[in-house]
């Protein structure tokens, strides 16, 4: 394996080359034949083999990635004609269910900005609007004050060309109308700023002040949960479809092209229903 060690130098980062490594010995070691032997048909029972023990996708799309390496290798060592490996599909990922926050925590979250200070307003209308309408974080720093329509309660979002409109409720409408109208005016620093939120020093907000701010509303709300941007955005969608919303609605509204990447919504309330049953059934 020295030899193969030497060639994967400078081509992958040191400890991608140990795992590399460490996949290609325990495959060696599985096969019958020799590596230089082996067909297609092995190299993917051999991942097969990795599935059907318990191994995580992550760790067969990485074994995968070390095995079309490794034959390469013997490729340019002229030890064999063919790369099996690179004629394998590679595993689908394995799709998380994500933690999201119950409809109380979300509650709390959005009065954790309290009083009338300025950063509070904005606070608060910031927190609403990314739960209210299910954006990312990069989609709300994004926005400019004329994306708001307050009259009609729609926020326009475009990133990446792609372009949408998100209603959004009374309270975010409320938030919202309380900061743009009254707040933001104070903290702008340059009338030709069009960003719809606002740092101390009048420019637009910053990815690490959102995350700083989740993190002190996070605390003062009591909720022990690490709490992301996204985390809103996966609640957001989980709490529409337990009240009946329907789920190509939810994904216009997200955003989403492929209908696949809903699938885990339905997950997160069917394991929420388990809970209840093992928690409340006396037979369970």
């Amino acid at each position: 394996m020295e030899s193969f060690a030497a060639y994967l130098e400078n081509r992958i980062s040191a400890s991608s080359a140990d795992a590399y490594i460490q996949d290609v010995r325990l495959f060696t070691s599985y096969l019958s034949v020799s590596p230089e032997a082996a067909t297609r048909e092995e190299i993917e029972g051999y991942l097969m083999h990795l599935k059907n023990s318990g191994r995580a996708a992550a760790t067969v799309r990485r074994t995968l990635s070390a095995l079309s390496a490794y034959y390469d290798f013997l490729m340019f060592h002229g030890l064999c004609t063919e790369n099996y490996a690179r004629a394998v599909p590679r595993p689908e990922p394995d799709k998380k269910i994500p933690v999201i926050l119950t409809e109380d925590e979300v509650h709390r979250l959005l009065s954790a900005p309290e009083g009338q200070e300025p950063t509070a307003v904005r606070d608060r209308a910031m927190l609403e609007l990314l739960y209210a309408c299910g954006i990312t974080v990069s989609e709300l720093l994004a926005l400019h004050v004329d994306s708001v329509n307050l009259r009609r309660r729609m926020v326009s979002l475009s990133l990446r060309g792609k372009k949408r409109a998100v209603p959004f409720g009374r309270p975010c409408a409320a938030a919202l109308t309380a900061y743009i109208r009254t707040v933001r005016p104070l903290m702008l620093s340059d009338k030709n700023e069009s960003a719809l939120f606002l740092n101390y020093n009048g420019r637009r907000l910053s990815r690490q002040g959102v995350w700083k701010l989740l993190k002190k509303y996070k605390m003062a709300a009591g909720i022990e949960k690490e709490i992301t941007p996204h985390m809103l955005r996966h609640s957001f969608a989980a709490h529409l479809l337990e009240h009946g919303a329907d789920l190509a609605a939810i994904g216009e509204m997200m955003g989403f092209s492929d209908p696949s990447s809903l699938s885990v919504y339905p997950k997160i309330l069917e394991n929420k229903i388990v809970d209840i049953y093992t928690k409340a059934h006396p037979r369970a």
